[in-house]
């Protein structure tokens, strides 16, 4: 488990829950539940779930769509909605027909999201991948600008 990641993670929670609260009340979407899920390395590392609503009383398990689409990434090393809509090839029996899983360009950090229509899930998996990123990109700067202003470095 890559401590990073998850801290990264940590660190931009408080922007991503009310994001995705917006995301569920807005008129196309009115999600009573979304579950987000990341991967790394072939590991799942975080279930987060927002909803009000007991798990029992969903209307479909997010949380095991979100899991499969997370799956279905690792498996193909691509976005989910590149191999249901281009590469069904790749697709196996038991494969989920719903997109909204998201994987970094290095193939190891992937970011799944399930609870509303496939392109909220997929936007709110995509913004959460960008902010990791982003985030753990600010603490490498941080770190070396610690090191003093004449330490160099390429990001």
């Amino acid at each position: 488990m890559n401590r990073n990641i998850l801290q990264s993670y940590e660190d931009i929670k408080s922007i991503i829950i009310p994001f995705v609260k917006e995301i569920m009340t807005a008129p196309n979407v009115q999600a009573e539940a979304y579950v987000i899920i990341i991967m790394e390395n072939g590991k799942l590392i975080e279930q987060t779930i927002i909803s009000d609503v007991p798990q029992e009383k969903w209307i479909a398990p997010f949380d095991e769509l979100a899991l499969a689409k997370a799956k279905l990434s690792e498996r193909t090393g691509l976005p989910s909605r590149e191999v249901i809509q281009q590469k069904q090839d790749l697709l196996q029996p038991g494969d989920t027909c719903w997109f909204g899983s998201v994987i970094d360009k290095n193939k190891n950090l992937i970011v799944a999201a399930s609870g509303g229509p496939e392109e909220a899930d997929e936007l709110i998996a995509s913004t959460i991948l960008s902010l990791i990123e982003l985030q753990k990109k600010l603490s490498i700067i941080n770190q070396l600008n610690e090191r003093g202003p004449n330490h160099k470095f390429i990001i």
